[in-house]
């Protein structure tokens, strides 16, 4: 009567496991929350989300974190990152 067959199941559902998952990296990235920072609603369509941005002096952001500077060196005006505190920064540099 049904000329279904299983495999167009498994496609539909390989499909639809698909698209959700990528609308939840989506909302997850545009959607507010506690935590994070809030992404433009067009993010993926931006040269800087995958490029990375670039500063004046021509590095990305993941050289910048990578250099050994001071907080203040390291953000600038740049609110993306929290600055560490002055008892972890002393851990760090002890090795603990």
């Amino acid at each position: 009567m049904f000329d279904y067959k299983i495999g167009v199941a498994f496609i539909s559902f390989i499909g639809n496991i698909i698209i959700q998952f990528l609308l939840g990296l989506y909302f997850d990235n545009v959607l507010p929350r506690e935590f994070g920072k809030r992404q433009h609603p067009c993010f993926m369509f931006q040269k800087s989300y995958w490029f990375g941005e670039v500063y004046n002096d021509g590095e990305t952001g993941s050289e910048r974190l990578l250099q050994d500077n001071e907080d203040s060196e390291l953000n600038g005006s740049n609110l993306d990152f929290e600055i560490v505190p002055p008892n972890v920064r002393q851990l760090e540099k002890s090795g603990e």
